[in-house]
């Protein structure tokens, strides 16, 4: 009897095995809800992003809370920028988070989320990729908040920003996802340094601005893979979405892409329906027999296509 086996990987709206990267939602669905929302994190999913970033800040009574700015002024209808850190939550929870600067009304009512909450809200949906804001420590508080929530462990990325909240995610959450972030760039002449750094520290991957992979350093998202790291990028606010950097992302193989958009990610990235509509193509040319299978994937989530030739 002849056995063929032939395995077509296809992974669902928001990761190829091929190159194309995860989609990650830049706060949420920044381009088209208040950042940083729980509405913003919901639809950042249901428009394909396969993961939310999402900021941690402390209030003054040591609450982490989900704003981006150390200030509230920008995003809020806050009369006066006051510092996250110097009110409380339930002073926090007074303010209307539906960024009406951008918005006008059209979100009023939204509050600033507490990471229980956004937990809550991204749990069923996809992983989060919390940024740790002010250099400060979040390891104890992300774990009792991923207790309290249920919220799946492998689903948990955080950003890091300097040594010390490597070694505190380390030590509360030792099987989430870290990311190395920074604004700084990366230099081909100082390109192996910096990476033999992250082997060292012993994070997951770094999370560096755009230009980095395609000006100041093309050959970074290479090395990055080859030392066993994932290779995401992210843009600076002034830099719009577009379609053909969201290409590029895909051109040279980033693991993960930090957009305002997703839904226009999720438009560059090929229809991954066509490649599962190919594989049963196959399978019915053939003769075979198709098992549909879950295949997990590093950076998301796939369709695992097991196609076996029974023929004699």
């Amino acid at each position: 009897m002849l056995r063929v086996l032939v395995v077509i990987a296809v992974v669902l709206p928001a990761v190829s095995v091929w190159g194309t990267p995860m989609i990650v939602g830049h706060r949420g669905y920044a381009a088209a809800t208040p950042e940083n929302t729980l509405i913003s994190a919901r639809t950042a999913f249901e428009v394909g992003a396969a993961m939310a970033e999402l900021d941690l800040q402390k209030s003054l009574d040591g609450h982490v809370v989900v704003i981006h700015d150390d200030t509230v002024g920008r995003t809020t209808d806050s009369l006066t920028d006051d510092r996250v850190d110097s009110l409380t939550l339930s002073q926090l929870r007074g303010l209307d988070a539906g960024y009406p600067a951008r918005f006008g009304s059209a979100f009023a009512g939204e509050l600033i989320p507490t990471l229980e909450e956004v937990l809550l809200e991204a749990k069923g949906y996809g992983s989060v990729l919390l940024d740790q804001k002010s250099s400060l420590l979040f390891g104890a508080e992300i774990a009792a908040a991923v207790a309290m929530t249920a919220f799946p462990l492998d689903q948990i990325w955080t950003t890091a920003w300097n040594a010390a909240q490597v070694a505190d995610i380390q030590s509360h959450l030792p099987t989430a996802k870290i990311l190395w972030t920074q604004s700084a760039g990366v230099w081909t002449a100082t390109m192996d340094a910096f990476l033999d750094d992250m082997v060292t520290l012993g994070v997951d991957g770094i999370s560096v601005v755009f230009e980095n992979y395609t000006f100041s350093a093309p050959g970074l998202a290479a090395a990055t893979q080859a030392r066993g790291l994932l290779a995401f990028a992210w843009n600076f606010d002034a830099i719009p979405d577009t379609p053909e950097r969201m290409q590029t992302a895909i051109d040279i193989g980033l693991d993960g892409y930090i957009v305002n958009n997703p839904l226009m990610m999720a438009n560059v990235i090929p229809e991954p329906g066509t490649l599962l509509l190919l594989g049963l193509g196959l399978a019915a040319v053939m003769k075979l027999n198709v098992e549909l299978a879950p295949h997990a994937h590093p950076t998301g989530r796939s369709l695992l296509i097991r196609v076996r030739d029974l023929a004699h």
